[in-house]
Parts: C-alpha cells; sequence; structure tokens
C-alpha cells in the first residue's frame, strides 16, 4: 500500500474480546504507545525503500478494553473518530478509502460520522469460527459483508458466501463488487531461512522425522487426528508452535513423548525452527466451517520448499501436488508416510517458485487494479497515486 497511495495509515485494532489478565504484557504496550498519542513510522519502511510522504505509519488508540459492550464500542468509536481526523488533517474527508480485516464493534459508530471515498473490507476470516468472541463482532462482520463499497475475501467459501449476502441487499451491479484476493507469503522472510548445521536449542532433542506446525492450537485442530497419528507412529516426531487458545487445549496430547510443543516464538524465528521440519502438516478439522480457510502457513511452508500435508481444504487443491490432500487417520498416516520419502532438489525449487505466485506484492497489485478500476466505474477516475 505504501508504494501506491501517498498516505497510509494503520489503525492499531482495539481488539475484538474484552482484555483478560492474561493480557497484561500486550496492554502494557498499548497503554504506552496510546499514552504518548504519536503515530509511529511502521518498521522497515525505511528499508524498503518508501519516499517520507509515503511511508505507513500506526496510529495507536486508547479504548476503553471492553469490546463487545454497547457503550464501550459506542466510546472507542468516538475515540478513533477523534484520533482519525487529528492524524489526517484538513485533506482527509472525502478523499479517505478506508479499509478494514477486523470487525472491531467500534466501526459501525465510526462509519456513520467518518466521510470516505470507498469502504473496503477485507474477509480474511469467518470470525463465527471463533465462538470465544463476543456477538456483536459477528454482527459487525455481517454489516461490512453488505455495506462495503468493494470486498475482497481470501477464500472462495468466503466468496461465494459474500456474494449471496451481498444479493439480498443491493442491486446486481453492486453486487459484483465482491473478489477473491488469496492470501500469501512475506517472500523475503521465508526464502531468506537457512538450516544451520545444528537444530536451534529448542528443538535439538527431537529427533527426527520431524512433523511440524505452527499457528494457534484452538478448536479448529483435530486433537483427535494427532493423538490417533502419534499413537500408531510412535518413531515419528509432531512438532507444534504457537499459543494454545484456552486453558487445556493441549492437556489431551501431553500422554504422548513423541508430541511436543515449544510454545509461542517470535516471527522472526519462524523461518529457522520451520526450516527443521521434515514435513510441513495443517492438520484441521474437516468441516463446514473450517472449509472457508485459505490457511496463510501453507504459503510460508511452501516458500520453505517444504511438502506440506493438508486436508482438502478448497483453496488448496490448486496446490496440488505440492500440498498432499487426505482426511482421516489412514489417509494421513500414508500422506504423510509419501511426504517423508526423499526429496529432490528441483521440486524444493519448485515448491518455491510455486510461493512465489503469492507474494504479497504479486497480490496487492490486483487489488490495486481492482480499487482504481471501481473509481472510474463510479466516475472517480482520479490518479491512484493521488488517493491519500
Amino acid at each position: 500500500m505504501g508504494e501506491t497511495f501517498r498516505q497510509v495509515l494503520f489503525v492499531e485494532p482495539c481488539g475484538l474480546r474484552p482484555v483478560q489478565p492474561g493480557d497484561w504484557r500486550r496492554g502494557w504496550r498499548w497503554l504506552r504507545d496510546a499514552i504518548t498519542g504519536r503515530v509511529q513510522r511502521a518498521p522497515g519502511s525505511k528499508e524498503l525503500g518508501w519516499h517520507a510522504s509515503a511511508e505507513p505509519r500506526i496510529l495507536p488508540l486508547p479504548f476503553v478494553p471492553l469490546t463487545g459492550r454497547s457503550w464501550a464500542d459506542g466510546v472507542n468509536g468516538r475515540i478513533a473518530l477523534r484520533r482519525l481526523f487529528a492524524a489526517l488533517g484538513t485533506q482527509a474527508p472525502g478523499r479517505t478509502i478506508l479499509w478494514t480485516s477486523t470487525p472491531a464493534p467500534l466501526l459501525p459508530g465510526l462509519l456513520q460520522r467518518f466521510p470516505r471515498r470507498l469502504l473496503i473490507y477485507d474477509w480474511i476470516d469467518d470470525y463465527r469460527l471463533f465462538s470465544h468472541l463476543p456477538g456483536r463482532v459477528i454482527e459487525t462482520q455481517d454489516r461490512l459483508i453488505r455495506d462495503a463499497d468493494l470486498l475482497f475475501a481470501s477464500s472462495k467459501r468466503l466468496c461465494e458466501r459474500a456474494a449471496r449476502m451481498r444479493a439480498e441487499v443491493r442491486s446486481p451491479s453492486e453486487e459484483a463488487s465482491v473478489f477473491f484476493l488469496s492470501n500469501g507469503v512475506d517472500l523475503d522472510h521465508w526464502t531468506g531461512a537457512g538450516v544451520g548445521s545444528e537444530r536451534p536449542p529448542a528443538i535439538r532433542h527431537i529427533p527426527p522425522p520431524l512433523i511440524g506446525y505452527f499457528g494457534t492450537l484452538s478448536h479448529w485442530v483435530d486433537f483427535e487426528l494427532v493423538a490417533a497419528l502419534a499413537g500408531k507412529n510412535p518413531s515419528w516426531s509432531f512438532l507444534f508452535i504457537g499459543p494454545a487458545a484456552g486453558a487445556g487445549q493441549f492437556d489431551r496430547l501431553s500422554p504422548y513423548r513423541n508430541i511436543h510443543w515449544i510454545g509461542q516464538q517470535p516471527y522472526e524465528r519462524l523461518p529457522e525452527l520451520a526450516g527443521c521440519f521434515d514435513l510441513c502438516w495443517i492438520p484441521f478439522v474437516a468441516d463446514p466451517v473450517t472449509e472457508a480457510i485459505n490457511p496463510v502457513k501453507v504459503y510460508e511452508y511452501l516458500a520453505l520448499g517444504k511438502r506440506v500435508v493438508a486436508p482438502p481444504l478448497p483453496d488448496l487443491r490448486k496446490l496440488e501436488p505440492h500440498v498432499i490432500l487426505a482426511s482421516g487417520v489412514d489417509g494421513m498416516e500414508r500422506a504423510i508416510a509419501q511426504g517423508l520419502a526423499p526429496d529432490l532438489p528441483e521440486q524444493l525449487h519448485a515448491r518455491r517458485l510455486l510461493a512465489a505466485r503469492f507474494r504479497w506484492e504479486t497480490l496487492w497489485a490486483e487489488a490495486g487494479r481492482r480499487i482504481v478500476k471501481h473509481l472510474a466505474e463510479g466516475g472517480d477516475a482520479g490518479n491512484v497515486d493521488q488517493l491519500p
């Protein structure tokens, strides 16, 4: 975005659930930034060579940490509105493209009062999947789907669902403003990873072959499948990297000595750790809800040159045979055995080439073309470079 628009302002999200006691570290960082009120330069913008006027900036927001309660959402919306007007200045009204990818319940109040050129909803997850979130999050998601001028959906299933919902309230021409925009990968971050002669200390004790997963451990992970595979294949090591959403999520796997969990790791370390995987996998439950997922991690796995085993999610079919699709304990077991077979350098290279098709720069270029076309068809055909 920083290479396309004159100004880009990232607004720090205030979260989609009320703050809990375990959030104190995150809360302290937020409080420090919000009290200062400074608009910060986005990390890495200088290294990317953006012109000073186009450098993405970050706007921290003070907020009432009770997301989902109507009075708190109203207060947070008014705070966000004042901060936006102060940060954008006099040129903003009527010229701003408002792009949102999280259905924060403060948004309905903000949208009523904030003049804009376009509202774009980047629908990356169906938040019905997250059962712990307040109902107002789902209400905001549905409103954004109906009201956005342009909607980008990260999976084909979300795209189809958005089109059906918009057909109920919009004209046929407006329904067409729904586009598939795949998830992708920061290719430089992942292809720059190298596997050293020794594994990192956190996983050095785990015997090969190493079947790895990184990401949040929540109800979309098929823990019964993981336990069954670990029990049938004691010579395989299963490694999980990431936070567990909810107490006791991982406890059911503790009896298995070949299952290892090292918790959440810094994003900067993930390529080094995942570079040690002998096979990457996505042990998701296969159901109508997870069918709407187009997991970012699959493109990150491929950027590392790794074979991937995953359930037959619709958006992964285009990645075969580099992603081996399987379901059920027996099917997954065969797929993992196939994925652990000796690899060839040309296959590794082919997987990296496949990942390169989904680099964020390429995907954003397509989104930018859609935005310009939409403005032109609406009689607002200015040069996109002149948009704040």
